[in-house]
């Protein structure tokens, strides 16, 4: 209970929000960025991803590679 007699349940859902690719960050012409602005642009987006709270995004392509990287240390620990 608060000081005003309320008693107040507080809840913080996580939210995952799955979307787009890295070749498609910043619309179709992406694949045209370069050396500075390639890292400038993954940088800002893993600045607004730590900005947020509660929320992250993940893109297809970084999922993919954790089921591939998973599936690959799976197929390791079997084959022993």
């Amino acid at each position: 209970m608060d000081e005003y007699s309320y008693n107040i349940n507080a809840v913080r859902p996580k939210v995952y929000i799955i979307a787009s690719s890295r070749d498609k960050l910043a619309g179709s012409k992406t694949l045209k960025y370069q050396g500075k602005l390639k890292r400038k642009l993954n940088n800002d987006f893993r600045r607004l991803n730590n900005s947020l709270k509660n929320i992250t995004f993940i893109l297809y392509d970084e999922l993919l590679e954790v089921f591939q990287n998973t599936l690959k240390r799976l197929q390791l620990k079997n084959a022993e």
